[in-house]
């Protein structure tokens, strides 16, 4: 009988290559993409309105872009996350101001938590990619440096 490899497979060896950031974050944006697509689908079929509905479809859509290129370790996702954080903004006051003054109340502050998460992803992001490619995350120019005087 031939002897089997010990090698992984392509699939395990695929996940032992990733951080361990990476597969959570994609599983979370994957399912909140899942979440917020039925939003979207619950939110056209219950009246709504249109623009709420659009609304969670774009938050589905950046979601779901974001998951892949978190996956995928591209740097372009820093963009699909900063759309994600404006669509959450914009539906969360398109809903809390149509519903009226108390709930417009509540709607700055959901707004608040939602530009404070997208922040800090953001910030986590751009740190992480900017370390794969070698760079210091917080330099502008690096020819520029400070020079004793």
């Amino acid at each position: 009988m031939p002897a089997e490899s010990d090698a992984p497979s392509t699939r395990e060896s695929q996940l032992r290559g990733r951080p361990l950031w990476r597969i959570v974050l994609f599983v979370l944006l994957a399912s909140f993409a899942l979440h917020r697509g039925a939003a979207a689908y619950l939110a056209y079929s219950g009246g709504l309105g249109l623009g709420v509905a659009l609304g969670f479809a774009v938050q589905s859509a950046a979601a779901l872009a974001s998951a892949v290129g978190i996956w995928l370790g591209r740097s372009w996702v820093l963009g699909f996350v900063i759309l994600l954080g404006a669509s959450l903004l914009a539906t969360a006051l398109l809903v809390g101001l149509s519903e009226g003054a108390a709930a417009g109340l509540s709607a700055f502050s959901v707004a608040g938590m939602f530009a404070l998460a997208t922040a800090a992803l953001y910030a986590f992001l751009r740190h992480e990619f900017a370390a794969q490619r070698g760079e210091h995350p917080h330099s502008f120019d690096r020819r520029r440096r400070l020079r004793p005087r």
